[in-house]
C-alpha cells in the first residue's frame, strides 16, 4: 500500500493517531506498528467517550421491517404484507414462492411501501425538536443514488405538506458541499439528508438526533464512523435541555450482523453506570 510504503520511508519513531483502527488482511492498521491485532498502544473508545461525557450514546429503535435482512416467510406475513408479498413477487403463472431469500431481496428496500413503512416509523419515533413540531436532523443512509431518489420520491408523496424537508445528498450533485452546509445549518431545511456515502463519515453535525440504516454496512470500520455522526454533544437542542442521546433505525439487519461489537459496547456502559 502506499501509506505503508510512505511510514516505512521515514527513518524516526512513528506516531499513529486513528478513529478507525482496521485489523483485516490487507488492510492492517496494527502491523505497520507491531502491535497485536485489536490492542493499541492507547485506546479511547466510544463508550469511555459518553462516560466522560465527551459524546452522547445512542438507542437502537426495533422495527418491523427486520424481514429485509432475515428474507420473507409468506405465513409469517401478517394479511396486509401478504397482499404486498402477493402484489412483488406472483410470477406470470399466479404462483407464488413460500419464502424469498436475504439475496433476493434487494428489489424490496427499492419498493414503495416499504419505504413508506420505512419513513412512517422515523416520522412517528423520531426525536423531535421544537415541543414535537419538527423531526431533529436526521441522516438516511441509502443503498445507492437510485434508491435515496425513490425515498425522496416517496416522502413527497407522503408528506406533501412538507417541501424541502428532505433532500438527497451524494456525488450526482453539482454543488453538494452547499447542501451539507445547509442541512449543517439548524436554522435550515431540510431535516433530513438522504445520503450516499457523502455523510457516513467526516461531518460533524451536532444537532443529528436521528440516524437510519436503510442498507446494508459490511466494514466495521464504517459502521462505527457512521454511528459517530449522532454522537456529538449539542447544548439545549431540545427545548432547552441538552441532547442526551440519537436514535438509530436499523432495517437491514447491521445491528444483528455487528452484534459482538454492539454487545461489548453495552457491557462497557452498564459496567460504567455500576461504577
Amino acid at each position: 500500500m502506499v501509506w505503508e510504503v510512505l511510514v516505512n520511508y521515514f527513518d524516526a519513531p512513528l506516531v499513529g493517531l486513528t478513529a478507525t483502527p482496521k485489523d483485516e488482511i490487507d488492510k492492517n492498521t496494527y502491523n505497520i506498528f507491531e502491535l497485536e491485532n485489536g490492542v493499541p498502544t492507547y485506546g479511547y473508545d466510544l463508550a469511555q467517550a459518553v462516560k466522560d461525557g465527551y459524546l452522547v450514546d445512542f438507542l437502537s429503535v426495533e422495527t418491523s421491517l427486520k424481514f429485509i435482512e432475515q428474507g420473507i416467510v409468506y405465513d409469517e406475513l401478517s394479511e396486509a404484507d401478504k397482499e404486498m408479498y402477493e402484489d412483488t413477487f406472483e410470477n406470470e403463472n399466479g404462483e407464488l414462492p413460500e419464502a424469498i431469500s436475504s439475496s433476493a431481496l434487494n428489489s424490496w428496500i427499492f419498493n414503495e411501501d416499504t419505504i413508506k413503512k420505512a419513513l412512517h416509523i422515523l416520522m412517528t419515533e423520531g426525536i423531535r425538536i421544537n415541543y414535537g413540531e419538527k423531526l431533529g436532523k436526521t441522516i438516511i443512509f441509502a443503498k445507492n443514488h437510485n434508491h435515496a431518489e425513490k425515498i425522496l420520491e416517496v416522502f413527497g408523496k407522503e408528506y406533501p405538506n412538507l417541501p424541502g424537508y428532505a433532500k438527497v445528498i451524494d456525488n450526482h450533485m453539482t454543488y453538494a458541499q452547499s447542501a451539507i452546509d445547509e442541512f449543517s445549518d439548524p436554522k435550515k431545511l431540510p431535516q433530513i439528508a438522504i445520503s450516499v456515502d457523502m455523510l457516513d463519515t467526516g461531518i460533524d453535525v451536532p444537532e443529528i438526533l436521528n440516524l437510519v440504516f436503510f442498507k446494508k454496512v459490511m466494514s466495521k470500520a464504517k459502521f462505527w464512523q457512521m454511528i459517530g455522526r449522532g454522537t456529538r454533544l449539542c447544548e439545549e437542542l431540545l427545548d432547552g435541555e441538552d441532547k442526551k442521546k440519537f436514535y438509530i433505525f436499523d432495517f437491514c439487519g447491521n445491528f444483528e450482523f455487528f452484534r459482538p461489537l454492539i454487545n461489548d459496547f453495552l457491557r462497557k456502559m452498564a459496567k460504567f453506570r455500576y461504577q
